[in-house]
């Protein structure tokens, strides 16, 4: 019931969600999907601001509701640090995820690895990381079926264009596999803040057509993702893809 009301009900309440018929139709069409197929799934987001990751989990709850499903996502090491009371607002949404099930693993990005504003070893990140993909892994070797809510772009887009992605998600999806990629295309059309939850803000969230894996292992190259996500946002925010879409 909780989960329900936070996950449904409360950002409509937070923000002016929109969502077209034809998203809300994927929605439906993925669940019966993952019902009769039993594949796991990753949805994957742009990722513009504080709040996106919110979004990304509304989705996968949606698409799982009345089925057996593990949700599962990584968030940023630094961004969920309880001793930085600049992370308190961030920190206390993630504490509060955990309480309706939703399982966050607290991850190192690779462009904070050696860096001095973040002061983090590679090292440092194989521990850390590692305990999420060992999750991973053990979620697939007991047969629980997974829902994993990633940005593979691993950090907020300063233009609001997409950035280059890394190559996590193909990690993802080869411990995930058969596994549909589901992506979710987050936008502001009134205008946002990037270091914010914008709370009140317009919010239009757009379901798009899932890839399909079907064999064990098998990958889709983070280019390819990243192309296909590109087709439902609008042109300005392609940002480092627009040429592989118009050339």
């Amino acid at each position: 019931m909780r989960r329900g009301i936070e996950l449904q009900v409360l950002p409509r309440f937070l923000y002016h969600m929109e969502m077209d018929q034809e998203s809300k139709n994927r929605a439906v069409s993925i669940r019966n999907r993952l019902k009769q197929e039993k594949k796991n799934a990753i949805i994957y987001i742009n990722h513009t601001a504080y709040g996106d990751p919110l979004f990304g989990v509304k989705i996968a709850d949606k698409i799982t509701q009345g089925l057996s499903y593990v949700i599962i996502a990584p968030a940023s090491f630094s961004h969920t640090d309880p001793e930085n009371p600049i992370n308190r607002n961030f920190y206390q949404i993630v504490q509060e995820g955990k309480r309706i099930g939703i399982e966050v693993h607290r991850v190192i990005q690779p462009y904070q690895i050696g860096n001095p504003d973040f002061g983090y070893t590679q090292e440092q990140a194989s521990k850390q990381n590692t305990i999420f993909m060992n999750r991973l892994r053990e979620l697939r070797q007991t047969g629980k079926k997974t829902v994993c809510v990633i940005s593979p772009e691993a950090s907020r887009s300063k233009s609001g264009a997409l950035i280059e992605a890394g190559r996590g998600i193909e990690l993802i999806g080869s411990l995930l596999s058969p596994v549909l990629y589901v992506p979710v295309a987050i936008t502001y059309p009134n205008g946002y803040e990037r270091d914010s939850l914008n709370i009140g803000k317009t919010v239009s969230v757009t379901v798009g057509e899932p890839i399909s894996i079907e064999r064990r292992q098998e990958n889709v190259p983070v280019q390819q993702l990243m192309e296909h996500m590109t087709r439902y946002l609008p042109e300005h925010m392609h940002g480092f893809y627009a040429k592989e879409l118009f050339t």
